[in-house]
């Protein structure tokens, strides 16, 4: 016969170890909190009731199958309930890594009255059936024992459990009940321990399982999992309300084991959260963004389960604005409108960065060419001349003057910018005059401009300036609609606008291209630097070498685009292939790589990619720099873009469909469980 101890080194211990492999990539300091606060709960709660089972002759054991009791309870019992607890809530962790928690949050504070009457109601029925002891005995003890805690629970979080998908709701419980079911039926066979005679109803589920054995690890299980979902959702709600009021001090710390205290009164502050406190507006604002990216990123939507869920959080919400001033600029219906968009979102800024410089009209201007040809290019695609050295391969950065990509902002002047708040429009005021659609992302970018600098958000609108002039939306034509009058008032004042009248491509060198990758991606690789730092909660500013590095990548990324979309583009009257690049101009042109598709994909795809690559080698060892919990979630999202590259090198490339979708799966496994592999030199 087998010990206590045995049946844990042959059956508990193994899925405990298999589970701690697979998590141990994915794991986040509030995962570890949450499992060592919940397992001192359960060993403190579990003691007393275990010990008075014990003694009132519920279960026992024979001599000889346990080291040693503590108050009558054998040590391998109470390191049971630790084992327990780390398969329960870490199996809850891994499979709620996909989810994002704050868009699940009710858009209301919502008890859990019925649930909670009913589950006193089941203590009521305990107590009354231990209250007659002999064979409903063991059986009301656990209804007396789980039902109170059970149904506090509840009241406090079962509404936010049943908004959640069936599988990380009930795989938590099921799965963990199957297995501890089919090792205690073992150990009851084997008599490694046994119910008493007279205290149960001598039902079993199966043979050897006591119906009351079956019950304590269901509901054993329930109430661990109802304490997981808990926490998510105390999490979930502090990290919006420290988004939304962050003057109020709901930050959790990126550290809970540092500040226990402090993170046990802001999460219990958050489950009881009156309803005039309630952030409906920034979670129905998260459940747009949650839909937006599912809907057009599957390689962030993937990659974003490893972040940290602060950072998540942040994340999700600036590609919701940078999501949809993009498709405010490209779904425009003429250039005039495309234009007209642009000066929304720059009249949008100034209300947050009313110092900045901003995008005045010919700004770029002042930039010589000396300048662009000795200096170096920052990550915000502006020129400075104190950096490290570099090699002639770093030159590619530098934007090319003559081609007027510097001239390409639609605003005339800045001398209408509000210069103080008294002045300004409101931000309310403003959001509320855009299309119901879009105000959910402009809303959220409100509440991450104080995390943001100018510069790259400013950058970004350059990327879609240049957007609006250089190429008509929606493939209607090059012309300015006259409608607009704004634009034509100015047209004297934008050389680039001057430039389309003519033939020649927006994009003429490789430089250009660079420029325009900085500033549409690398911009954004710097915010989201910046991001990540705020949600990791460093005191220190981003290094500048490290944001150099971010809009590096952020370049890689955007040439990866350019290169899958090459024909899809040039069929919207686009094309971001540098005219320098072909024998004749034309060839570069939308109708030239639509004269033959497969010629232009042989041709310019390999380049953009071998381009692309080269600025992946030298900025994927940057990733390291980044923030312990935003370095993984970093890894997989880039690794995900780059296999795109590696399938358009490698074989016929689809652009979406199961195979793609395949890979990219396999690279984020490789990321999490091969870390050497995907850092530069592996891809």
């Amino acid at each position: 016969m087998l010990t206590y101890l045995e049946i844990h080194l042959y059956f508990t211990l193994p899925p405990c170890l298999l589970l701690f492999l697979t998590h141990r990539p994915l794991l986040h300091k509030r995962d570890t909190f949450r499992f060592l606060l919940l397992c001192t709960i359960v060993v403190a709660a579990t003691i007393p009731w275990d010990s008075y089972l014990i003694r009132s002759g519920v279960w026992g054991y024979p001599e000889g199958v346990v080291l040693a009791t503590l108050f009558s309870i054998p040590v391998e019992e109470i390191a049971f309930f630790v084992i327990q607890t780390y398969l329960t809530t870490q199996l809850y962790a891994l499979l709620h890594k996909p989810i994002f928690h704050p868009s699940h949050l009710p858009l209301s504070p919502q008890r859990g009255w019925v649930g909670a009457a009913l589950l006193l109601l089941l203590s009521l029925l305990g107590g009354t059936a231990v209250h007659h002891g002999h064979r409903l005995t063991y059986l009301g003890l656990i209804l007396l024992w789980a039902s109170p805690v059970l149904a506090l629970l509840w009241y406090l979080s079962g509404p936010y459990a049943l908004r959640l998908p069936l599988l990380p709701a009930l795989g938590p419980v099921l799965i963990p009940t199957a297995y501890l079911w089919a090792v205690d039926t073992y150990a009851l066979r084997e008599g490694i321990w046994a119910i008493g005679e007279g205290t149960k109803l001598g039902w079993e589920v199966w043979r050897g399982l006591e119906v009351e054995e079956a019950l304590f690890f269901l509901i054993s299980n329930v109430l661990l999992t109802m304490g997981c979902i808990a926490f998510s959702h105390a999490f979930a709600l502090a990290d919006v309300l420290s988004l939304s009021r962050p003057a109020d001090v709901w930050s959790v710390p990126p550290n809970p084991l540092a500040q226990p205290l402090h993170t046990i009164r802001v999460l219990y502050r958050a489950l009881t959260l009156p309803p005039d406190g309630y952030p409906t507006r920034t979670i129905s604002h998260l459940r747009t963004a949650a839909r937006t990216l599912q809907k057009h990123s599957k390689s962030f939507h993937l990659a974003s389960s490893v972040f940290g869920e602060r950072c998540r959080l942040l994340l999700l919400s600036y590609y919701a604005f940078c999501r949809v001033t993009d498709d405010l600029v490209d779904e425009a219906g003429c250039t005039g409108e495309a234009a007209g968009n642009v000066r929304l979102i720059e009249r949008f800024l100034a209300l947050f960065y009313p110092g900045s410089a901003g995008l005045e009209q010919g700004e770029l201007q002042n930039d010589t060419q000396e300048d662009k040809n000795t200096g170096r290019m920052n990550g915000h695609g502006h020129i400075y001349t104190n950096g490290p050295a570099h090699s002639e391969e770093d030159d590619l950065m530098l934007a090319s003057h003559d081609s007027g990509y510097g001239d390409c902002w639609p605003s005339p002047t800045h001398t209408s910018r509000p210069k103080t708040t008294q002045t300004r429009e409101t931000v309310d005021t403003f959001i509320g005059s855009l299309p119901a659609s879009v105000q959910p992302a402009f809303s959220l970018f409100r509440l991450l401009a104080p995390l943001l600098p100018p510069e790259p958000v400013y950058d970004l609108l350059r990327g879609y300036a240049f957007d609006a002039l250089a190429f008509s939306p929606s493939g209607q034509g090059r012309e300015v609609v006259s409608s607009f009058p704004d634009v034509l008032a100015e047209k004297e004042k934008m050389p680039l606008l001057q430039k389309l009248e003519k033939p020649l491509p927006a994009i003429q060198t490789e430089a250009d291209l660079i420029l325009y990758c900085r500033r549409v991606a690398g911009s954004v690789g710097v915010a989201c630097t910046h991001l990540m730092f705020a949600a990791s909660g460093l005191p220190q500013p981003v290094p500048q070498e490290l944001q150099q590095k971010a809009s590096d990548m952020g370049v890689a990324l955007q040439l990866v685009n350019v290169a899958r979309d090459l024909v899809d583009d040039a069929k919207l009257e686009r094309s971001y292939v540098p005219s320098s690049w072909a024998a004749t101009p034309s060839d570069t042109t939308p109708s030239g790589i639509l004269a033959n598709p497969q010629r232009a994909v042989d041709t310019f795809r390999p380049r953009l990619l071998k381009l692309a690559f080269a600025y992946y080698q030298r900025s994927a060892p940057a990733l390291e720099q980044l923030p312990e919990e935003s370095r993984l979630g970093a890894r997989g999202a880039v690794a995900c873009y780059m296999a795109m590259g590696v399938l358009m090198r490698s074989w016929s490339f689809k652009r979406k469909g199961r195979l793609a979708m395949g890979v990219k799966l396999v690279v984020v496994l490789l990321v999490l469980y091969a870390p050497r592999w995907g850092r530069g030199f592996r891809l």
